[in-house]
């Protein structure tokens, strides 16, 4: 299904960037692929403990996620704060 991907994180004091880029077999399999990581994303913050969950959706609502024949891109930029805040979240 994935012919190839690679993921790749820049930052500075403002924002941390993680990036990502997946080449699927065909464009079929890419579809598929970017709704299953869709769905998952969302699906899975249902999980979470409730006293971490809004700053998880807070991540999860700001990835980038675009699909385009074989290709998927991802793309995250968050500031510190947002970090900080999902460290202090789980250890409560």
């Amino acid at each position: 299904m994935i012919r190839h991907g690679v993921v790749w994180a820049s930052g500075n004091e403002k924002q941390l960037v993680i990036a990502g880029r997946l080449e699927a077999t065909d464009a079929a399999a890419a579809t598929k692929l970017a709704d299953e990581l869709d769905a998952v994303l969302h699906l899975k913050t249902a999980d979470i403990p409730d006293k971490c969950r809004s700053e998880v959706g807070k991540l999860v609502d700001r990835l980038q996620l675009q699909h385009s024949g074989t290709i998927i891109t991802a793309r995250l930029e968050v500031e510190p704060e947002q970090l900080m805040g999902l460290m202090f979240c789980a250890m409560k």
